[in-house]
């Protein structure tokens, strides 16, 4: 079988990992495999050398708003370069990639269109911005033409129902996390910043709206009155200054270390005592799932959408309310002030990271790939 996937680019971030590790996982198993991005960018993975990676001709019109009016460009560019290549199945993955795959039928694409949802298209296109409304309008109208969609959690895919997509339309398939690299990387030697005698609170994320760490500043300051911890925030972002002026005024500065962007934030995770979420919203949470193979109990706002589904509604870690500081500071605090609840958690949580191992999720994704290719080739 020959397997290509589209994204935007390879830069940083859960999606792109999650399209490297499959790739990865198709060419173990002997599939052919290709990815095409839409636009040229410093890759932060590194692609298994089997892999063979392409950049469409069209790559410097995806620029700034040509982002978007670009598309049917980079959709013909794409129909060229499958029609060239003859893959059996074609997959893309983010809201771009997935319009512009879809537009391929304009331009004589006949294979089967298969596109994967990472996040809510509402949260992730709120406003009423231009962009935002005119992206919105692309998904409802595009992505309900695809042969098959695949939401990266439930509530992803519920998210997806009220754009038209019909639910016999969707099977969910959760991101991957590969635990051989993580154990790997965990085991490196711990940063200076993140030993010491006090429990240490983890956070790795975008300093950014979506993360929300005012609350989690807010919270870490309520459970001080508690609890003497340190808590890191792993990330870099937009927000760095206005966060670091928050954690001054609410005097836990000297308690807070923003460690910035981290080539193996592993290594701090598997230092720590605690990992905390305070997303107002996740398209699936792939941080999470890390912090549990770290062997890291897990507190997590209960935002839409995926950290629920991973903690199984509170089974395997804490869920506490969207911007709540007082909730979040409680159940910080019941952690790191009971050592059993704290083994318990911890226990649960290297339980249920195998259940998103790239050998189990992989395997289910190139299962729907050999069926439609099979459907195709009839």
């Amino acid at each position: 079988m020959k397997l290509a996937l589209v994204i935007n680019d390879l830069s940083g971030g859960g999606a792109e990992k999650a399209v490297v590790l499959l790739s990865g996982y198709a060419a173990a198993q002997g599939v052919e495999t290709r990815i095409y991005t839409l636009q040229s960018s410093k890759d932060s993975y590194e692609l298994d050398p089997r892999i063979e990676r392409v950049t469409l001709a069209s790559s410097g019109t995806s620029r700034g708003v040509g982002r978007i009016l670009s598309l049917p460009l980079q959709a013909a560019d794409l129909a060229r370069e499958l029609r060239k290549w003859k893959p059996d199945v074609c997959v893309s993955v983010l809201p771009r990639s997935n319009i512009a795959h879809v537009m391929t039928r304009w331009f004589g694409n006949r294979q089967p269109v298969l596109i994967t949802e990472q996040v809510s298209s509402r949260d992730a296109y709120p406003s009423e911005s231009l962009k935002d409304r005119l992206m919105r309008s692309l998904i409802a109208r595009f992505y309900p033409q695809a042969d098959q969609v695949f939401p990266s959690s439930e509530g992803v895919k519920e998210g997806l129902t009220r754009f038209g997509v019909d639910r016999d339309q969707m099977q969910v398939v959760y991101n991957p996390v590969s635990l051989s690299e993580i154990d790997q990387a965990a085991s490196a030697a711990p940063p200076d910043a993140n030993t010491g005698s006090i429990p240490t609170i983890i956070t790795v994320g975008r300093l950014a709206y979506q993360k929300d760490h005012h609350t989690l500043l807010r919270a870490f300051a309520l459970a001080r009155s508690r609890l003497d911890a340190r808590l890191v925030l792993v990330g870099q972002g937009p927000l760095r200054d206005e966060l670091t002026a928050l954690a001054r005024e609410l005097g836990i500065s000297d308690r807070v270390i923003f460690a910035g962007w981290q080539q193996n934030p592993f290594a701090w995770m598997a230092n720590a005592d605690l990992f905390v979420l305070s997303s107002r919203f996740e398209g699936f949470g792939n941080v999470i799932i890390e912090a549990m193979a770290c062997g890291l109990p897990v507190v997590s706002t209960d935002c839409p959408s995926g950290p629920g589904e991973i903690l199984a509604g509170g089974d395997a870690g804490i869920l506490v309310p969207v911007g709540d500081a007082q909730a979040l500071a409680d159940a910080m605090c019941a952690v790191l002030g009971d050592s059993k609840l704290r083994a318990q958690l911890a226990d649960k949580s290297r339980r249920r990271a195998p259940e998103f191992d790239i050998s189990v999720i992989g395997r289910q994704y190139l299962g729907h790939c050999e069926a439609w290719s099979s459907k195709s080739a009839h």
